[in-house]
């Protein structure tokens, strides 16, 4: 089990602080590995992440596959600094209960100069819950920082 808190697998950290700030951080929190030079995300399902049957629902899910399959492009074999979601696509397939451990594995189906394309699979108890695909657009250094100008903000440095 993980050194930070007992009901972790082990091998698994608490999520950067950075996504802890975001709407990422509202919905999880979430714990990481690396697999196969992939990142696994993982989250010990709350009362805050279950619908009234105390079972996963299905917008968590949702908001799950998306920020993971972000995560796989971000911290997987050739990171990608920014991406920005055009399509999302999730299927649910049984059901987490209040307090399953759920991981999130995605991989990368292919990646050009502006989109990519990443497929996700959820998994409790070694069982097949929910799987996703989306489709994200790319953002070069220069596109994040028009973004940014647009907008009338200064993007903030790495942390």
């Amino acid at each position: 089990m993980s050194t930070e808190r007992p009901d972790i697998p082990e091998g698994f950290s608490l999520l950067e602080p950075t996504f802890n700030r975001s709407y990422v951080g509202r919905i999880g929190p979430f714990w990481v590995r690396r697999e196969n030079g992939y990142p696994v995300l993982g989250v010990r399902a709350d009362e805050h992440h279950c619908n009234p049957f105390k079972e996963l629902h299905g917008g968590f899910i949702a908001g799950f596959a998306d920020f993971a399959a972000a995560y796989t492009l971000i911290a997987g074999p050739e990171p990608t600094p920014t991406v920005v979601t055009l399509q999302l696509s999730t299927q649910m397939i049984a059901s987490a209960r209040l307090g399953d451990w759920v991981e999130a594995r995605g991989r990368i189906r292919r990646k050009g100069r502006s989109i990519a394309f990443v497929d996700v699979e959820f998994t409790s108890a070694g069982k097949l819950i929910a799987a996703s695909d989306a489709v994200f657009r790319v953002l070069s250094e220069a596109g994040v920082s028009e973004r940014f100008r647009r907008r009338g903000e200064a993007p903030s440095p790495p942390a």
